[in-house]
């Protein structure tokens, strides 16, 4: 049973969608990715298995280690006063995910590719331009209603071939600039550039700034 302490009416959940597909990394880097990205306004989260991931899961670890990262998610929403907190779903390798779960999905997928041509930022910028498929009449409730996948790779990165499964998808490969981030870097920038250009905090009541 469960004994409600407290109920807060306000919704504050962020008005476009964002699943973030993370790598998993050490503790204490894992524990920091699931804390903010919940502060930071994420839906659901999911820890990737990839070939360069430092950390593995036996199956005997993992109903212990979701109950703690639930723990987390749990007691960051308090912290930012979220009623409705992002879903946690049970780890799944890169390559069942891109077989088994994307199909089903309809949202767009970003990855992050050191070859990649276009920055996220100008990726974001053209997905809000009328000519984007996603954008009919630049229309914001559109946007705001579609749904981002996030997939970010290990300390090592995502392999060659796994960049190339995920483009072979349909996943769109983006750049975060010439410097080279922490797997808990990019997932968070990633998730605050998204927020900052076309989620909730570009829908804010803008400010009027005097001389």
């Amino acid at each position: 049973t469960v004994k409600l302490k407290k109920y807060n009416p306000i919704n504050r959940t962020s008005n476009i969608k964002i699943h973030l597909l993370q790598s998993l990394a050490k503790g204490e880097k894992m524990e920091l990715i699931l804390q903010k990205s919940t502060e930071l306004g994420i839906t659901s989260i999911t820890p990737l298995a990839t070939e360069r991931s430092v950390m593995h899961l036996k199956k005997d670890q993992t109903e212990k280690r979701l109950e703690r990262w639930n723990n987390i998610i749990t007691s960051a929403c308090e912290q930012c006063e979220l009623n409705i907190p992002p879903m946690l779903h049970a780890p799944i390798s890169i390559e069942n995910w891109i077989q088994d779960v994307l199909p089903t999905l309809n949202t767009t997928v970003i990855t992050l590719a050191p070859t990649a041509i276009h920055s996220l930022g100008s990726f974001l910028k053209a997905f809000s331009m009328p000519e984007h498929p996603h954008s009919e009449d630049n229309s914001a409730q559109e946007i705001t209603e579609h749904s981002f996948t996030i997939v970010i790779g290990p300390e090592g990165g995502l392999t060659e071939d796994e960049i190339q499964a995920l483009q072979d998808a349909g996943a769109k490969s983006v750049s975060l600039g010439q410097r080279i981030l922490r797997t808990e870097t990019a997932a968070l920038s990633v998730i605050s550039t998204i927020q900052g250009l076309i989620g909730d905090w570009s829908t804010m009541t803008e400010m009027a700034f005097e001389d």
